[in-house]
């Protein structure tokens, strides 16, 4: 998962992610996609045992690791934008690692679908609707997961792997956003959700003015 952008190798030498951004070797891949894992399953272990009973501690594994899986997803979203207006050390990191940050998010949302499944064993079943859009957006992430090496854009070709990660990316942000927009709007929202919810809308903002400036 690197966002809607070919893996470099695939695309060239040429081609960089950003204009003017060199593309240095990815080093962290591995360990963030473990950091992903540990956080998330660190985050359901913390919410049964500050829970009071096991259907409260499958709700809470189900928010915290919701939570886990968004500081991923963020900056694997914004790393393009973030790295070509604020060059630095930092924004290139991120724009280096989003595979792994991209692989971490899979790994803490794969731990987050486990705890929707115990929270559904347990009374508490989402709707129809909950199941399908989340149902799709599962499919999106398992797919960018696995498509997300050189070797699978020359495999399915440049055009429709960047269609299916372009996609996906946008997909998952819109499932995020709605749901925090859903907890924003009511009374007394607890402060990460506004928190999140903002950041969500200021890295789409951030995406949407660099497609405004890119090169025609």
């Amino acid at each position: 998962m690197q966002d809607e952008q070919a893996p470099d190798g695939a695309r060239g030498a040429e081609a960089l992610p950003v204009a003017g951004i060199a593309a240095p070797a990815r080093r962290h891949t591995l360990a963030l996609a473990v950091a992903g894992l540990l956080l998330a399953l660190i985050a359901s272990l913390a919410g049964f045992l500050l829970a009071d009973g096991p259907a409260a501690g499958w709700a809470a594994a189900t928010r915290l690791t919701a939570r886990v899986s968004a500081l991923f997803f963020l900056p694997a979203f914004a790393a393009s934008a973030l790295a070509q207006f604020w060059r630095s050390e930092a924004t290139a990191w991120l724009l280096r690692e989003r595979r792994g940050l991209g692989l971490g998010f899979c790994a803490s949302h794969t731990v987050h679908l486990l705890a929707v499944i115990g929270r559904s064993i347990t009374g508490d079943a989402p709707s129809p609707v909950a199941i399908v859009g989340g149902g799709l957006a599962y499919l999106c992430v398992f797919a960018m997961a696995l498509t997300s090496d050189d070797r699978a854009v020359r495999r399915i070709g440049p055009k429709r792997w960047r269609q299916l990660h372009l996609f996906g990316m946008h997909y998952l942000w819109a499932i995020f956003t709605l749901s925090y927009l859903g907890r924003v709007v009511r009374q007394d929202v607890p402060m990460e959700h506004a928190l999140l919810f903002t950041l969500m809308v200021y890295a789409m903002l951030l995406r949407l003015y660099q497609w405004l400036h890119r090169p025609r």
